[in-house]
């Protein structure tokens, strides 16, 4: 399946977007996610977090429904210990 990802400022501004294929094991009880992100969107992922004030949201298909998981990461520079 496939899973957007949008880089935001601290405005709640999207800056950047990104697709990236994941796979899912079909056998297994709980769908687990295999290769969650490929090599170079996980790298540029991980460096926003760690170099920006914002957060990274990821947006993927649920499993099994017709839903979306949606969840919002914050950079650690945004994070002041309430979020």
């Amino acid at each position: 399946m496939e899973a957007t990802i949008g880089f935001f400022d601290i405005q709640g501004n999207m800056i950047d977007k990104s697709k990236t294929k994941m796979e899912v094991e079909k056998d297994a009880q709980y769908a687990s996610v295999l290769n969650t992100l490929t090599n170079k969107t996980a790298k540029k992922m991980i460096k926003y977090l760690n170099e920006q004030e914002g957060y990274v949201r990821i947006i993927a298909p649920l499993y099994g429904t017709n839903q979306e998981f949606d969840i919002k990461v914050y950079c650690h520079k945004s994070c002041d210990g309430n979020q």
